[in-house]
This record gives structure tokens, C-alpha cells and sequence, in this order.
């Protein structure tokens, strides 16, 4: 995701650091390993092969599926790239169940996408068994890393090889009653999982004790 394309701050929004997805800020922060989806490239689509120059190359790219508005965006994106690269083909591929499934199957059976969304979560087993291939040499001084949110691109590196760029990320919001934390003596958002799992114990109230929680 680039700069200046994140939502409005909302209440108690979390900021994700990697995982599916990316970071949290508002009244309190909160770090946690959701949101990220990336853009990667198998190890395998850069084998060299024999071709014949004369016929445009089919690269195929795979992902999950998305709303109306972002498959017209990709595939207007799939549509510039090929009228700038006329030797390349783009075939898109949807993936629509099991994806994480269906995805390293075909990479165990040399089958899989040249390129292929995957959820920062899952990263990092790709990243140290090297089914993704390392991207820095491909980085040229006119594509602006600077550009991405450091926090995103991490959720692709070890160490300083990059292995996929950001492709989106998701924020949650927590929105909280702050008159019921008072009444139970809590002073503050939890901001961390444990936390918030022990203000959750002291919200819930069974006041006439008859085993259904009014609160």
C-alpha cells in the first residue's frame, strides 16, 4: 500500500506490523501480526527456458479473489503493463478456495505461478525454505522503495533481501465503552492481547449469578 492511502483514524485503531496485512494507532497503539498481502515471485518461473523470441512470453500471476472495484483496477493495471511490455502476456488466475492449500501443492509439484499474492503470515516458511526468488537485483534506482511503508516491506525482508512487495493491508478498529471499563475500575484500552483478554473477564458480569451474563 503507498503513503497517503491509509483510512481515517477511528477511535482505538490497531496498527498491524506484518502478518496479513500491516500496523495500529489512535487513542492507544497496538502491534500486532495481521493484514499484510504481498506480491511475490516463485523461484521457479526464472528457470531458463527455450523460447521462441517471436512469441510473446505468458507470465502467470494467481491470487484470491476481491471486490468488483479491485479486480477492474488489476486488470487495468494487467492491461498498461502489456501495452508497455508487448513481448509479455499476463494470465490472471484466481484462486477462489483453499488458496494457501492450492498454492504450495503446485510449488511442491514444480507447477506453480510465475508471481502470486501471499499473505504476510505465510511469508516467512516461504522465505527461509527459498521458494521465492530475492528481488534486490531486480530493483532498479527508478522504482522509489522509499515509497512503501517500511513497516510493509519488512514483512517481506530477512535481513536485507527483499522477497515480495506490498500489495495491500488491512486496519481493524476496536471501538470501546469507556463509562463500562470505568464502572469495573479499568482506566485504559488494553494494549496488548493478554490485556485484553483479562478486561474482557472483568466486563463480563452475571449479576444474579444465574450462569447468563447480562454483560
Amino acid at each position: 500500500m503507498r503513503k497517503g492511502s491509509q483510512p481515517p483514524r477511528l477511535g482505538w485503531r490497531l496498527r498491524f506490523r506484518w502478518g496479513y496485512g500491516f500496523g495500529v494507532r489512535g487513542i492507544q497503539s497496538l502491534s500486532l501480526s495481521l493484514g499484510i498481502a504481498g506480491l511475490c515471485v516463485s523461484c521457479q518461473s526464472l528457470k531458463p527456458q527455450q523460447k521462441n523470441l517471436s512469441q510473446p512470453t505468458t507470465v502467470k500471476l494467481s491470487g484470491w479473489g476481491a471486490s468488483p472495484v479491485e479486480k477492474k483496477l488489476l486488470l487495468s493495471v494487467i492491461r498498461d503493463f502489456e501495452a508497455t511490455h508487448p513481448h509479455i502476456r499476463v494470465q490472471f488466475e484466481v484462486i477462489a478456495d483453499q488458496y494457501m492449500d492450492v498454492l504450495k501443492t503446485r510449488l511442491v509439484g514444480d507447477a506453480g505461478p510465475d508471481a502470486f499474492y501471499l499473505d504476510a503470515v505465510e511469508a516467512p516458511f516461504f522465505m527461509q525454505a527459498q521458494v521465492l526468488e530475492p528481488l534486490n537485483a531486480y530493483i532498479k534506482p527508478d522504482f522509489d522503495l522509499a515509497d512503501f511503508e517500511p513497516t510493509l516491506l519488512q514483512a517481506f525482508q530477512i535481513n536485507s533481501t527483499l522477497y515480495g512487495l506490498p500489495k495491500d493491508y488491512s486496519t481493524l478498529a476496536l471501538f470501546y465503552n469507556q463509562q463500562a471499563f470505568q464502572k469495573v475500575g479499568l482506566k485504559a484500552a488494553p494494549t496488548t492481547w493478554p490485556q485484553l483478554q483479562a478486561a474482557a473477564q472483568r466486563l463480563t458480569l452475571d449479576r444474579n449469578q444465574d450462569g447468563k451474563p447480562e454483560q
